[in-house]
């Protein structure tokens, strides 16, 4: 990448670390936010692409990727198992997690406010 489309001899591990709090913070922070905080390390001023990059390496680095914790699952599922406890997994359609999220809203809510 040439320095005029914001190049960094910093590692994009460093660049992640910069802006983890700031994703934290706000998952969908504004890449004008994201650019200032990243200015300080960069040569020039970074592109789209790159703000976008380091804004989904944040996510999963803070968050985890969604994916890959689904497939980890039934291992965890039988690691429980093998320890003595009794673990299953229940897969929902979207119909049936709405209706148990209006449930668990129903049971928490007060009567006065519902």
């Amino acid at each position: 990448m040439s320095s005029a489309a914001g190049s960094t001899s910093i590692p994009k591990a460093a660049l992640v670390e910069a802006v983890k709090h700031a994703v934290t913070e706000d998952p969908n922070i504004k890449g004008k936010l994201l650019k200032a905080a990243l200015q300080p390390f960069l040569f020039r001023a970074p592109g789209a692409g790159l703000i976008h990059r380091i804004r989904e390496a944040a996510k999963i680095a803070v968050f985890g990727d969604a994916l890959t914790e689904i497939q980890r699952l039934p291992a965890l599922v039988a690691a429980l198992n093998d320890l003595g406890h009794k673990a299953e997994l229940t897969y929902l359609d979207k119909l049936q997690m709405s209706d148990r999220i209006v449930d668990i809203k129903r049971l928490v809510t007060p009567a006065h406010l519902s």
